[in-house]
This record gives C-alpha cells, sequence and structure tokens, in this order.
C-alpha cells in the first residue's frame, strides 16, 4: 500500500506533469493579469464620475437648492461607488498567490527531474518521505472489504481531486520471516535418514540459523519439514525418533 501511494506520488510530480501545471499557471496568471487590467478600466471610470460630479456641483448655482441637494447627492454617490471598488480591488489582489519566477520555476524542475532518486536514497528517513506526501495528499482511504483479495485505496489531494486504485491483498504470511533456503535444503537432504535432533545439531555446526535468527533444535526443525509435507526423520539404526 506504501509502494502504490508513493508511486502516485512520485507520478504527480514527474517532470512532465510539473511542466504542464507550470503552464496551467501561467494561464492563471494571465488571467489575473487580465482581471486588474478590468480593474483598472473600473477605478479609472469612477475617478472621472467623482470628478464629473464634483464639477457639476461646484458650478450649480447655491440660490437654487433642489438642484445643489441633488447633484450634491451624485456627488457623494460617485465617492462612495469608487470607495466601494477600491475595496474590493484590495481584496481581490489580497486573494491573488504570489506569481512564481524564473528561478522558482527551474528549482521546481531540478526537484521533479531528481525526486525519485531523492525519494529512494538511503539518506531520505521515512519521515522525510511523510513530510513530502504531506505537502500534495490529504489523506489515503483504505478499502479491504468490498473486494475479496484486493485493497482498493482513495486518495485525496489538497485540490479537492482523488484518484483511486487497487492492488492485491498481500497473502497472510507473506511478510512473515522465512527459513533460509541454504538451511531447507540441508534439512531434505538429511531426511529421512536422520532424526530431527541431529539434523538440529548438524545445521548449528555448519552456521545455520531458523527464520528468528535462533539456533535450530529438534521442534523448528520438524516445523519446516512438517510444513513442507516431508515425513518425520528416522535414527542411524532405522527407528523412529520418538519410538
Amino acid at each position: 500500500m506504501d509502494a502504490a501511494v508513493a508511486g502516485l506520488f512520485l507520478d504527480v510530480v514527474s517532470p512532465a506533469k510539473i511542466e504542464i501545471a507550470l503552464h496551467a499557471l501561467e494561464e492563471l496568471e494571465s488571467d489575473h493579469e487580465e482581471a486588474r487590467k478590468q480593474w483598472d478600466l473600473q477605478l479609472r471610470r469612477a475617478d472621472y464620475e467623482v470628478e464629473l460630479a464634483r464639477r457639476r456641483y461646484e458650478a450649480s448655482d447655491p440660490e437654487n437648492r433642489l438642484v445643489t441637494a441633488e447633484l450634491e447627492a451624485l456627488w457623494e454617490g460617485a465617492l462612495r461607488q469608487r470607495e466601494r471598488l477600491r475595496r474590493e480591488r484590495t481584496e481581490f489582489e489580497r486573494r491573488q498567490e504570489h506569481p512564481l519566477g524564473q528561478a522558482d520555476r527551474e528549482q521546481i524542475r531540478d526537484l521533479a527531474s531528481d525526486l525519485g532518486r531523492v525519494w529512494e536514497a538511503e539518506t531520505t528517513s521515512m519521515e522525510d518521505r511523510k513530510t513530502l506526501l504531506r505537502y500534495l495528499i490529504k489523506r489515503a482511504h483504505l478499502d479491504g472489504v468490498t473486494t475479496a483479495g484486493k485493497i482498493g485505496i482513495d486518495v485525496e489531494w489538497h485540490t479537492g481531486a482523488h484518484t483511486t486504485l487497487t492492488i492485491d491483498r498481500p497473502l497472510v504470511g507473506v511478510w512473515a520471516p522465512r527459513t533460509p533456503q541454504a538451511a531447507v535444503e540441508r534439512i531434505r537432504e538429511q531426511l529421512p535418514g536422520e532424526d530431527y535432533a541431529a539434523i538440529a545439531a548438524r545445521l548449528n555446526a555448519e552456521g545455520f540459523s531458523t527464520a528468528k535468527g535462533l539456533r535450530y533444535d529438534e521442534k523448528s526443525v520438524g516445523y519446516v519439514a512438517r510444513s513442507r509435507g516431508w515425513g518425520r526423520g528416522r535414527g542411524r539404526h532405522g527407528k523412529r525418533s520418538d519410538a
């Protein structure tokens, strides 16, 4: 499961995918720049409306109070409209991410090209790998029930997107320690001519150890033999060891 999720992560940050993301970012920045131009046009228009309202008010006859009051209201309305646009423009800029410079883009490209090697390096700790995953992956959901013998993985990225894949469920005992094959062959060679105790003594003398790194005894040799369907060993004189 760890390898499957890591594979998705490395695929996402591959050089080809990074180039696509950088191109999309360039288009987004272009859209933002066009939006800024539209805001500038609106603000210049608002400045013009304020100036026009001011001139009309100042040119009005003070004796004509009805007209003066109406022009004053129009001037104040133009001022409020300009102030509203300025606040909205400020909020728009606040929401924008800082654009990446050329040096930032080159650094991202270099990281993408080396990330696979960095990921596999002996100097990269498991905590380092988890930190890298957290940059893009929000969480991973596992489903080991729906499909027999399979594990469904749903990766949720920080962008809100989901990626799903299915892997084979590891067989029971697949991660268990295994008896060295050379030791298994030596046990097979000595059966049925030797009993389990004699085989254990010879394995220990030859420097073999069990799957758990321990010395062999009658029980451990017997387990290897029985688990492979081999009959119980006999002594040198043809008598069963438990006779």
